[in-house]
């Protein structure tokens, strides 16, 4: 929410494209253009991804586990 604030404020008042290296512009200047602003965006994919897959990971963990629960008969965790 912070993040999307922050783009929100520098696109529309400060008409700059709406990227994650951009969010970083007033504290390292016009290097956002070179490779710094290039790494920046590579990392904010590479961590949006991580954060998507592990989600996804746990949501799996935890439907394998109500399908073994379900599929064994147990109730509150003890075996009928």
């Amino acid at each position: 929410t912070v993040v999307g604030a922050l783009v929100g404020i520098l696109s529309y008042r400060r008409d700059m494209p709406l990227t994650i290296r951009f969010c970083l512009y007033p504290l390292i200047g016009d290097h956002v253009y070179g490779l710094l602003g290039d790494l920046i965006d590579v990392l904010s994919m590479v961590v949006t991804l991580f954060g998507v897959c592990t989600s996804l990971g746990l949501g799996c963990f935890q439907l394998n586990k109500g399908m073994q629960r379900l599929d064994q008969g147990m109730y509150r965790g003890v075996a009928t």
